[in-house]
Formats: C-alpha cells, structure tokens, sequence
C-alpha cells in the first residue's frame, strides 16, 4: 500500500507540474515534424514551407565559416528571397537559382548564400528602371526528376525572367541511395526504433521537452522560436572514415538525367525563358589541397565508403552530361566546375562552398548572365 501511494503521489505531483507549465510557460515539442500528418505536394516532392525560419548552429573549425548560428528563411511562398508578389510588379526582373544543396546554401546567412550574392551583384547591371530579383528555390538532396516537377509546375507559373538551374551532387548521391528514378511506391511507411518511438511519445510531455532542451544543449526558448539544427560535420567526418570502401564505383543514371534536363529545356523555350545550366565542383582527390580530405563526409552512403577518384569521375560525368545537353539545347553554361579550384579556401566539406565560394560563385554567375545578354527588361507572363 505504501508504494502504491508512493506512486500514486508521484503520478499527481507530475501532472501538476505538466499541467503548469503548460499554462505558465509552454515549450514547443522538438520533434513536432515527425508527428504532423504528411500532406505532401502531389506534383513538387520536395518543397520548403513558407515563412520557414531555421537556426543553424555552425561548429567551430569549419574552413571558411565563422562559428555560431545562421539564419535561414523563407519567404512567402517557401522560397529563399524577399516576398515574391503576384502579379510581378513592373519593372521587376525576376530570377530563381535552383538545384540541390550547393545552390541551397543552408550554412550561410541569405545574403551570403549564392542567391543573395547574385541579387546583389546584377543590382546594378539592370536597366533603368528595373529592379533585379533573385528567388532561391535549391532544395537539398534534389534531383533533376526533383526539379523538373518544381519548375514545369511552380516556377513557370511565377512569371520567370530567368532560370538557373545547378545540379550534380544530388542527382550523385540520389544514385548512391538507390532512389528509384520513376518515383515508384513500395508500399511501406517510415519504421522508428524503440528509442525514437520512446522519444516522440515522451516530448508530448512539458518535463521531457525541457530535458531535452537540457541534454541537447539547446536553450528552451530557441526551440519555442524556430527550428535549430546542428553542423556536425567535424562528427560525420570523423564516421565516414571508418567505413569500409565500397566495392564496386558509384552509378549514375545518366541516361534519365539528360532526358530530365532536356525536358527541363524543352519546357523552358516553349514558354521563352532563358536557361542557365550551373556545373558544380567537389573536392574529392583534390591535388591542390589534401587537406581538405579530414572534412570529407558525403562519401559514405549505405554503409559504404566511396573512393574520392571514383566519386570526382562520376560527378565530372555528370558535369559533362550537363555539358552536351546544353549543347543540344542551345543552353549557356556556367562552368563551375573548371573555375574553382579544389581547395579549403573556398569549400567547408565536400561539396559545400563557404562564404568565399559562394560570393566567387555569386559574382562570377553575375558576370556570366551579363556577358551572354540574359538580363534583359521584365517578360509579361
């Protein structure tokens, strides 16, 4: 009887304290992205939602960053940028930079990513009386099945001037997953261990959402405020190097990769308009900088550990798919790629660039766009 009425006087003394603080002072739940019902975008599968906010926490160490927290946002309509108004205002040249993570630049501020550096530098190339916009719609893990659904049936209906479209690392690593190209379904949902099934189930509660502000180390009020996520690359890289080497050398499927991007220019010039193809660079087998192989993390897929050669030949396959396509297409192409050296200078990982190489990207891509006559008055679409 005792310990029952210890319990029992255990249990009330609980939900007192629960029942408080949800009233005093509620803490919003960590993992509440994993418990909404999913509705996704039946024709854009990976897509931000508007007015996102994210707080990114950058470690120490990192080439070319400063440590501390990053801001990421997005405007009204789920794009990195300021707020997109329908019908365009006249006078306005609206770009968007899309892609995968390398255009996405989570790590860096949004006037440091490559969009705002772009917004920036074409400010005054512009005609008078035009205003240059730049919209960044890059997704991490993107493919180009991923970024043909979002430009045929978003981005054209938002009265484009000019796109930009930067690709390669995620259709690599889309391969090296083994995603299945034609979007097939297999019929089975997400699994959770025990422990993550343990964790949602206990974060409906105040006490365990302040524990685990106090075990992340993450203050209580960052979390009520905005997501916060965390670099960890210095741990990743350190996990990556203890996996075993992969067999065989990574495949890619270029066969549905040129057929996407010629759909994507194809759909393009039958609207009329422009199209950017933007190569991306990586440092895997860097000569001019093997250091840059301590922060190498985005080898590892599956359990395995690709070969740096293995994985820099795959990734030029792409670049130079991208190449004969723009070819074909009659599509300018920023070569990225044979620009940027392989090098800490102006990389943090393997494939991310820094503040230095997304302001070199930024302006080089300016300097391009200008070159080949891209920027021109404001289309009435």
């Amino acid at each position: 009887m005792r310990l029952v009425e210890a319990i029992g006087g255990i249990v009330v003394i609980v939900a007192a304290v629960e029942l408080w603080l949800r009233r005093v002072n509620p803490v919003a739940d960590p993992y509440e992205r994993f418990k909404r019902l999913q509705t996704p975008n039946r024709y854009i599968p990976s897509e931000f939602p508007p007015k996102a906010r994210v707080a990114i926490e950058v470690e120490a160490g990192l080439p070319g960053l400063r440590p501390g927290r990053r801001i990421f946002t997005t405007n009204n309509l789920g794009l990195r940028g300021d707020e997109l108004l329908m019908p365009k205002p006249s006078g306005e040249i609206r770009v968007f930079l899309t892609g995968d993570s390398v255009a996405e630049c989570l790590f860096l501020e949004d006037q440091q990513a490559i969009s705002g550096v772009l917004q920036h530098a074409l400010a005054g190339a512009a005609s008078d009386g035009c205003v240059v916009k730049v919209y960044n719609a890059a997704r991490s893990h993107d493919a180009s099945d991923d970024q043909l659904s979002l430009i045929v049936h978003r981005l054209l209906h938002l009265q484009p001037d000019l796109i930009v479209l930067c690709l390669g690392v995620g259709e690599l690593l889309a391969g090296l997953d083994g995603r299945d190209p034609l979007h097939r379904v297999d019929g089975t949902g997400t699994r959770h261990s025990f422990l993550r099934l343990l964790r949602l189930v206990a974060t409906e509660l105040q006490i365990f959402r302040r524990l685990f502000a106090l075990l992340s180390g993450v203050p209580a009020s960052s979390i009520r405020a905005e997501e916060v996520l965390h670099s960890r690359c210095r741990e990743k890289a350190a996990h990556h190097r203890q996996l075993p080497l992969a067999a065989e050398p990574p495949r890619v499927n270029l066969a549905m990769f040129t057929t996407n991007l010629r759909t994507i220019a194809g759909s393009l010039k039958a609207h009329g308009v422009p199209l950017v193809f933007m190569t991306q660079q990586a440092t895997w087998n860097s000569l001019v900088d093997p250091g840059v192989r301590q922060w190498h993390w985005r080898l590892g897929r599956r359990g395995w550990r690709y070969r740096e050669a293995d994985t820099a030949e795959a990734l030029e396959a792409i670049n130079e798919a991208i190449r004969q396509c723009a070819a074909s297409q009659e599509v300018p192409v920023y070569d990225f790629s044979r620009i940027v050296p392989k090098s800490r200078e102006f990389f943090y990982d393997d494939v991310h660039v820094n503040a230095k190489g997304a302001e070199a990207a930024g302006k080089g891509l300016a300097g391009f766009i200008v070159e080949q006559g891209l920027l021109s008055a404001p289309a009435a679409r």
